[in-house]
């Protein structure tokens, strides 16, 4: 069960700050969209 939840931890912190870049990313984008 360690080996696992260290598994998920890392996968986790590898994909949460890329999520987060895409959305940052993304937003602006429909933002302007929008104004178009």
């Amino acid at each position: 069960i360690a080996d696992q939840d260290e598994h998920c931890k890392k996968f986790m912190e590898a994909l949460i700050p890329e999520a987060f870049r895409k959305l940052q990313c993304s937003h602006p984008i429909d933002h302007w969209a929008g104004w178009l």
